[in-house]
């Protein structure tokens, strides 16, 4: 999702996570921080997801969300590139 977001532009811009979208942001700020003129967090977590089976059940309930929002079509961060760049410690 990072990546899809970055993919949209090329200036600098403000930025906002609340939530999950709060571990997107970081994402953001890992792969380009020189895009990123402000960041506003609200309530969202900021260490990554446990590893092993912990981590993996996560991965499996944020994943279960999303497409329960794409099948709704209730929010537009639900689009079909969601997967791509949300890896490592942040969305994925």
């Amino acid at each position: 999702m990072a990546r899809s977001l970055l993919a949209r532009g090329s200036c600098a811009f403000a930025l906002a996570g609340h939530s999950m979208g709060g571990r997107i942001a970081f994402r953001v700020m890992q792969l380009a921080p020189d895009r990123v003129a402000g960041l506003a967090l609200m309530d969202t977590a900021y260490t990554p997801r446990s590893a092993g089976e912990a981590g993996e059940q996560e991965k499996a309930e944020r994943y279960a969300l999303l497409n329960k929002a794409r099948l709704k079509e209730c929010a537009p961060w639900a689009f079909s590139g969601a997967e791509d760049g949300a890896s490592g410690s942040t969305f994925g």
